[in-house]
């Protein structure tokens, strides 16, 4: 895929971005936990800079607003 774009904000903080297991499972805490410790700060700007960095467009679709607009206009002519 080479068309996605990121439509809210993405808290790039090191607090920004959490894991959850769930309350009865707690085994599974383990997992993720020691996996992030084996992430090297080398590792994790790679993957950064693969999956989390892009290019932020701030444009807005006007033509949904004036389609939206249009189609109530023409809606209130029937």
């Amino acid at each position: 895929m080479t068309n996605l774009k990121v439509a809210a904000i993405y808290d790039d903080s090191p607090a920004g971005q959490r894991f959850a297991v769930r309350e009865d499972w707690p085994e599974m805490v383990d997992i993720p936990n020691k996996t992030l410790e084996t992430i090297t700060d080398s590792d994790a700007s790679t993957i950064h800079n693969r999956w989390i960095n892009v290019r932020f467009e701030r444009q807005f679709d006007w033509m949904l607003v004036f389609g939206d607009y249009a189609r109530g206009i023409l809606a209130d002519r029937q």
